[in-house]
């Protein structure tokens, strides 16, 4: 019953389908602060926890795969020098951007943590593709 309610909440709390987004001022102010912009994280750690949850619809899943994915830096040897010139305030290796910060230790201190989009977005990703296709929902 309890992984119901939590893939519920997943669900219409913090639609995926949309927009998955959190602010570190929801740890100031102790309330749920929506954030502008779509964060992996965040919406890497909503689509495990449908998983987990053994959540019988694939689409929130699938979009939200598609939504990290896009989200990915190209490869370096990939991309043409010109561009890659343009480029260089960013990794070029495959990973992920910085979007907003990721969390906030003892309420008031944010931090950034680097390892959360290489790691989430990867689990999720790898879990999401036998997820879907166990389920008969690939190709993204």
């Amino acid at each position: 019953m309890g992984g119901v309610r939590a893939t519920r909440y997943a669900i219409y709390s913090e639609d995926i389908r949309t927009r998955l987004s959190f602010s570190v001022q929801s740890c100031e102010a102790c309330v749920w602060v929506e954030h502008k912009n779509t964060q992996v994280v965040q919406t890497s750690w909503a689509a495990m926890a449908l998983m987990y949850g053994k959540y019988p619809y694939t689409g929130p899943i699938a979009k939200a795969a598609k939504l990290v994915m896009s989200r990915q830096l190209p490869v370096c040897g990939l991309v043409p020098l010109r561009v890659r010139v343009t480029l260089m305030t960013s990794f070029q290796d495959g990973s992920w951007a910085q979007e907003a910060i990721e969390g906030i230790f003892s309420r008031t201190c944010a931090i950034s943590y680097p390892n959360f989009k290489f790691t989430f977005t990867v689990w999720m990703l790898g879990k999401a593709q036998k997820y879907l296709e166990e389920r008969g929902a690939l190709p993204l």
